[in-house]
């Protein structure tokens, strides 16, 4: 995943430093950067992730100008930042997820919600944990680590293991017709 991020940010930095580029190796002469700039706005570029053209104004490819000429690496420096709290968890501190991960080893057979309500109630018992996750949050933490319902397979009643053993042995369909349309 990091090398897709890597190489995005490259991509975004090399099509700023395209566009400027020029601008960079040939200098405009005096008074004439404004005309040179609003000529380079008023054409399109190639998007680096999208297959399609887009605009850029004058006063973003001039930020982009003064921003290159000012870095050693300007290539780098047009590049986008990753952000300081990439990869981390706002929602769901360490501990939070530590309480969820405890409790769904002993309950995997709870639904989302369940999960969800629990952890909100121990949020309230225990401060130190912080705030509630939302539903959602939760949802997506636990489908995020592969923590998905598990059913039990304790207490089959003998019909159920006999369908289940039905099920497995055979080709189950939902409708079956002699003839093509013949359902309508």
């Amino acid at each position: 995943m990091t090398q897709k991020i890597e190489g995005r940010i490259t991509d975004w930095g090399e099509l700023r430093f395209s566009i400027i580029g020029g601008l960079l190796a040939n200098p405009p002469k005096h008074n004439q950067l404004g005309y040179e700039l609003e000529k380079l706005s008023n054409q399109q570029y190639l998007h680096p992730t999208k297959n399609c053209r887009v605009p850029f104004s004058l006063s973003t490819i001039e930020r982009w100008y003064y921003k290159a000429l000012k870095s050693d690496k300007p290539v780098q420096a047009l590049g986008r930042k990753v952000r300081s709290d990439f990869g981390e968890s706002k929602a769901m501190n360490s501990a939070l997820l530590k309480h969820l991960h405890n409790q769904y080893k002993n309950y995997p057979h709870w639904s989302y919600q369940l999960h969800a309500d629990n952890l909100a109630v121990s949020v309230e018992q225990k401060l130190e944990l912080g705030k509630a996750p939302s539903y959602s949050t939760v949802q997506r933490r636990m489908k995020e680590r592969g923590w998905v319902k598990k059913y039990s397979s304790a207490k089959k009643t003998k019909g159920q293991i006999l369908a289940s053993d039905r099920l497995e042995k055979l080709e189950v369909r939902s409708f079956e017709a002699e003839y093509v349309n013949a359902l309508w």
